[in-house]
């Protein structure tokens, strides 16, 4: 955390840096309550590969402290659906985590998949949000047989929800 004039903020986490053994943080954002919301992947050795974790958010106060009020201890584990990545973060007036990403389905009838957009929504709390379409997940498809990769996730101040990634298919 840097102050205005680019020095490290010394009231952030003691020493103005945020870290845990074996953590990558991958997005992050202010949220409008002025707490830092991060997108953060663990990584562990499983049968003698690294393997990197789905991802959760993690909730911290000002000072670089986590947010106990958020999910359990400040962190929420993310439930991914199978075959799924999440790439960005936001969070919206209300305090609400928007999580986007990218969901690979088959395709009926066919022996290929399609990737689609995956949006995931949690409460200030840390819940999954049942009020976000099909209890706080969805999905989004532009069409066989295209396919899209989501990178980026913004929140206007009417709520509205834009997504950036990537198309592939017909124009």
């Amino acid at each position: 955390s840097l102050g205005g004039d680019g020095g490290l903020n010394q009231g952030f986490s003691g020493s103005g840096f945020w870290s845990r053994p074996f953590t990558r943080v991958s997005d992050l954002v202010v949220a409008p309550s002025g707490k830092i919301v991060l997108l953060a992947r663990t990584i562990e050795l499983k049968r003698g590969e690294w393997v990197e974790s789905a991802g959760e958010a993690i909730r911290l106060r000002s000072n670089g402290t986590f947010d106990t009020s958020f999910g359990r201890g400040g962190r929420d584990e993310v439930e991914l659906p199978r075959h799924s990545s999440i790439a960005a973060i936001a969070v919206d007036r209300k305090g609400r985590v928007l999580l986007a990403g990218t969901i690979a389905r088959q395709l009926r009838h066919e022996k290929r998949s399609q990737l689609r957009f995956l949006l995931l929504r949690t409460t200030p709390g840390g819940e999954a949000d049942a009020g976000f379409g099909r209890g706080g997940r969805v999905t989004t498809a532009f069409g066989s047989p295209s396919n899209v990769i989501a990178d980026d996730v913004l929140i206007d101040a009417a709520g509205r929800i834009t997504v950036g990634g990537k198309f592939s298919g017909p124009s």
